[in-house]
């Protein structure tokens, strides 16, 4: 987290040291703002506003947020409601000692959890020879993972944020691991699409850093 406004901090980032082409350059019309923890976006016919209470319009997407200092610097956590429909991501975030219950009240009965999951037990205890361990990072297992997910009571869980020094085949065993602790859960792959009701949620990206809900 950073006391600087997001336009600062994006316009910083996009700078000649680190990217070639600027936020000024880039021709889409943008519109920046930072949001506090107890903003909520309504996204309906009438555009994109930014409030402290939810829609009752069944046709508008609502998304919450959640302040989380389950890692360093802290992190939000994004609540997504629409058509009766629940999804949430809860990205760089680290469990705790009998389960993270801010998080899981937050996540209650979600449709599906799209939750941190980038290391073994093994590997976040430091119990390979020759690799730390990772308590702190503000990282998950993916154990953490499903003790989470069954405390939220969410209908589905995808595990995600992969370690990427992981092959295909490390991230299948953990989630075949992870199924006998919660039956419905799946590891995220490249273009994986989900169907959330009648819509779908299409999970962007290897190490996912993005979700596209798509309305059509």
């Amino acid at each position: 987290m950073t006391n600087e406004t997001l336009e600062r901090v994006m316009d910083s980032n996009q700078s000649a040291q680190t990217f070639p082409v600027s936020l000024r350059e880039m021709n889409a019309e943008k519109d920046i703002r930072s949001l506090k923890v107890t903003d909520i976006l309504t996204l309906g016919p009438n555009g994109l506003t930014i409030n402290s209470a939810s829609s009752p319009d069944p046709k508008t997407v609502t998304v919450k947020i959640h302040h989380s200092h389950a890692h360093p610097g802290g992190v939000y956590i994004y609540r997504i409601e629409y058509g009766g429909h629940t999804l949430v991501y809860a990205t760089d975030t680290e469990g705790y000692i009998g389960g993270d219950q801010k998080l899981a009240a937050f996540a209650h009965r979600a449709d599906v959890l799209i939750h941190d999951a980038q290391y073994s037990q093994e590997h976040y205890r430091g119990q390979i020879t020759g690799v730390p361990s990772t308590q702190g990072y503000g990282h998950s297992t993916s154990q953490m993972a499903c003790e989470l997910a069954a405390s939220a009571q969410v209908r589905e869980l995808v595990l995600f944020h992969h370690d990427p020094g992981y092959t295909d085949e490390t991230v299948t065993g953990l989630e075949a691991g992870a199924r006998m602790l919660f039956p419905n859960v799946r590891a995220a792959y490249e273009g994986l699409v989900m169907e959330v009701g009648n819509r779908h949620v299409q999970v962007n990206k290897t190490f996912v850093d993005k979700v596209e809900v798509e309305c059509c």
